[in-house]
């Protein structure tokens, strides 16, 4: 999967906003897999990343694989209805 454009490297952390993260288009992208990654490296001890699998919305019914990680996540909380993603086509109608 490709970066998201304009993060770095596909990685939104502490320097970008959440503002950021809303202007991505999620609203009828697809929702791929969710990973949660502890880090634990010379640079970050325990620390963890959340990574979104996801194919952007990118034109008319146009889609780009993207992975969005989220790194030094403190906390996370997130609603899915895993049923309703299977029988939508895994659309996302909306994240914040």
């Amino acid at each position: 999967m490709k970066p998201v454009p304009g993060s770095d490297a596909g990685n939104l952390g502490s320097a970008v906003t959440c503002e950021q993260f809303n202007e991505l288009p999620w609203h009828d992208s697809q929702l791929i897999g969710i990973e949660i990654k502890v880090v634990n490296d010379s640079e970050r001890v325990n620390q963890h990343d959340v990574l979104l699998h996801v194919l952007l919305l990118s034109g008319v019914a146009e889609y780009q694989g993207a992975l969005v990680t989220v790194r030094d996540c403190r906390m996370a909380r997130a609603s899915l209805d895993l049923v309703g993603k299977a029988l939508c086509g895994h659309a996302i109608a909306d994240a914040t």
